[in-house]
């Protein structure tokens, strides 16, 4: 094949993963494609790799196909590259929702496919990507993370906890960044500038992610070796406590599950 990867839909995903896989294979065999041909030519020319002018020409010669098409379009930009495509490639998908089965149907032949699933931090080599594959295509698998590695870290899970780990892993960022806020603006009504509130609060929790990753400890553990007795933080977790912090995360992250499964039965 000429190009290792080829990727369809420039959007901010698409062109974080595109942006990695260059730094890892080099933008000589990457290509990339997008509805809005502007779009995906400002890419190419960022990156330096290959622009094909519709799905077709960036999918017929690329090992790995990547599909970074919203899903209400993903079945019908799967059934449209079908004459391209052989059994000798693998068709990667980032759809929320859409499971493998249901993109297989779309196909006339035996097709690889991969399901991952990243998150933003991705675009800054700090993000963590969720990968699901069927028994026999897990092969192609140790494959594409080399190729996607400059984005971040894996994990590789069965697609039947796809749904609720995009929410772990893909909406829980939107949640941090609103209690960094918070905290920012918290700090703020209490004297301390916004930016300076922002900066401290980020890499405060920054560092806490690292302590639960680094040393293996359960947050509440660490949380209690914050919390002196009689001390200032203790008394800012009880309020939050006593606020319903965990019942209301609880229940953010069962309406993303919910609006996941919604996802995949609206776009079967």
């Amino acid at each position: 094949m000429k190009y290792i990867i080829s990727f369809i839909g420039a959007g901010n995903m698409g062109s974080a993963l595109a942006a990695a896989a260059c730094k890892t294979v080099g933008p000589d065999r990457i290509i990339v494609t997008n509805r809005s041909l502007e779009k995906a030519k400002s890419l190419a020319d960022r990156l330096g790799c290959h622009l094909a002018p519709n799905n077709l020409d960036a999918a017929r010669d690329a090992n790995f196909v990547m599909l970074g098409v919203k899903p209400q379009d993903i079945h019908q930009v799967t059934k449209e590259l079908t004459p391209v495509l052989t059994g000798n490639q693998v068709l990667v998908t980032m759809a929320a929702g859409v499971a493998i089965d249901s993109l297989a149907r779309c196909l006339d032949k035996p097709v690889p496919i991969i399901r991952i699933l990243p998150n933003t931090p991705c675009a800054i080599g700090h993000g963590l990507i969720l990968i699901s594959a069927s028994e026999k295509d897990k092969k192609h698998v140790s494959w594409l993370m080399d190729i996607l590695k400059a984005a971040g870290s894996f994990q590789v899970i069965p697609e039947s906890l796809m749904d609720s780990g995009c929410v772990a892993a893909g909406c829980s960022p939107a949640y941090a960044y609103m209690f960094i806020d918070a905290i920012a603006k918290g700090t703020q009504a209490v004297g301390l500038p916004y930016a300076i509130g922002l900066t401290c609060a980020a890499n405060a929790v920054l560092g806490a992610a690292a302590m639960i990753l680094e040393t293996g400890k359960n947050p509440e553990e660490l949380k209690n070796a914050v919390c002196s007795p009689g001390g200032s933080t203790i008394e800012g977790a009880r309020v939050l406590e006593e606020g319903g912090l965990y019942n209301i995360v609880a229940r953010a992250a069962e309406a993303s599950y919910r609006r996941n499964i919604q996802l995949g039965k609206e776009n079967e």
